[in-house]
């Protein structure tokens, strides 16, 4: 291989290494954000998933003594005044095993209910702690943010994908720690058949795991690539149903045209997803394949060993059990973590609009000695203006334009009277009022408030 080659690959093993890294510090922080929002609730609900996680196996063995009594019931020999009393004893026994899974399925029955209880009290609490931290955010950007459409699309996806994954972020959580250890006491009972058997279920079923991962990533990068568009589509959508649109909607006759373009906008995106859908399912399926062989195979050894008499009615019973539900649980826990990094992925939208520092934003306020100062500063604003507001030399742009909106301006506005700004659409009158009000600060020159530059005030008081 030569060295450019190597080169390449080296480049891929660290962006996979570095993906990967990034996932999991997104998947730590999303945690973080479980924990927070519910800091009683989330452990609590741990630990119900973990009595939770037991019963399955419970089930299991209670099932093997059932048909182990019943295999001896059937086959008992002896004389019959014995017999007699030997199956009597073994359906006693039975109606006692029949008794503790009936204790066993009300007590699960009581804890699922309380498990859907709490969980939907964490949910709200999550859903309010993620709202009010966007809602702070939005808070302390500048309106330069909000005037951008890339910043725009960003916050679309970190609102609404939040709140998608929110719910799906916790229960996921929550259920897949249950179904882990569920699935590790249905492998620990085949290690007890063969050490060979649970390396044969993880085998034949892990390829899953790697499946849904990239599945999900492709969901993402299909979700973010068509954001702008998926905006345009909820913005059309708002448009028909909004009663102060209506009215210009009916005047120019923009039913037609709007409905056509959000019928565009939606059969792009649905194609898109249609596609992504398809590949999925055809990979699931022969992979699925994959997995129900291995299963027919250890199915086929545990009927030799029940044949040969090494193992019990009961006991081939048990394992059949195992084997099927440490599969389930296994592709079920694999295309859980999938999803959980597909909503992961969509959360680190909302940890990158968290992470923003307002003074990134390209048009934010600006201090008095440049950026990397207090954006402003501690003067308190007069209640009565003594000396009046004066613009010198004030050039300003929009950001992301070079059209300049105001060019050299300077004007007085002194104390006691009234002064009117007039002008055509675009002269830059509502420029004024922006910069005066400090929505945004001047490219070059200065505003002056009874002789103090704009900047020294508190913009708060």
């Amino acid at each position: 291989m030569d060295s450019s080659a190597e080169s390449k690959n080296g480049k891929k093993d660290a962006k996979k290494k570095a993906s990967a890294i990034e996932t999991f510090i997104l998947l730590m922080r999303g945690f973080g954000l479980v924990f927070r929002s519910s800091p009683f609730l989330t452990p609590l609900i741990m630990i119900i998933g973990v009595v939770l996680a037991l019963e399955p196996i419970a089930n299991l063995w209670i099932m093997k003594l059932i048909v182990d009594r019943l295999t001896g019931m059937a086959f008992g020999g002896g004389l019959v005044w014995a017999k007699l009393l030997l199956r009597s004893m073994d359906f006693v026994a039975i109606i006692g095993l029949l008794g503790i899974q009936f204790a066993i399925w009300v007590a699960t029955r009581g804890f699922r209910s309380f498990e859907d209880y709490l969980s939907s009290k964490a949910q709200q609490n999550f859903e309010l702690h993620v709202k009010t931290l966007i809602m702070r955010k939005c808070a302390d950007l500048d309106l330069a943010f909000f005037e951008d459409p890339k910043n725009l699309d960003h916050l679309e996806k970190a609102s609404r994908g939040s709140s998608m994954s929110a719910w799906n972020l916790l229960w996921m959580l929550f259920h897949m720690v249950s179904s882990f250890l569920t699935m590790i006491t249905f492998l620990g009972v085949l290690f007890m058949l063969s050490w060979v058997a649970p390396v044969v279920v993880i085998i034949t079923t892990a390829p899953q795991m790697i499946a849904s991962a990239k599945t999900a990533r492709e969901r993402w990068h299909i979700y973010s690539e068509e954001m702008s568009d998926t905006r345009l589509r909820y913005y059309l959508s708002w448009l028909m149903a909004d009663k102060d649109a209506a009215k210009e909607v009916k005047l120019f006759a923009l039913s037609d045209f709007f409905i056509q373009r959000y019928r565009d906008f939606a059969k792009k995106y649905y194609q898109v997803e249609l596609a992504a859908t398809k590949r999925s399912a055809i990979t699931n399926f022969w992979l699925g394949a994959l997995s129900n062989l291995g299963t027919v195979g250890l199915w086929i050894y545990i009927l030799v060993k029940a044949f040969l008499g090494v193992i019990t009615t009961g006991d081939a019973v048990m394992y059949f059990g195992a084997t099927e539900s440490s599969r389930y649980h296994l592709v079920n826990l694999f295309s859980s973590g999938g999803r959980l990094v597909e909503h992961i992925l969509f959360l680190s939208d909302l940890f990158e609009l968290l992470d923003r520092k307002p003074e990134t934003v390209d048009g934010a306020l600006t201090g008095l000695a440049g950026p990397g100062e207090p954006r402003w500063g501690r003067v308190k604003a007069p209640l009565k203006l003594e000396q009046g507001i004066e613009f010198r030399d004030v050039c300003f742009s929009y950001p992301g334009t070079d059209r300049v909106a105001l060019d050299h301006v300077s004007f007085l506005l002194p104390i006691g009277q009234s002064t009117a700004i007039v002008g055509k659409n675009g002269a830059g009158k509502t420029t004024i009022v922006k910069l005066l009000v400090r929505l945004y600060d001047p490219t070059s020159g200065e505003i002056l408030i009874d002789g103090r530059n704009i900047k020294e005030y508190d913009i708060y008081t």
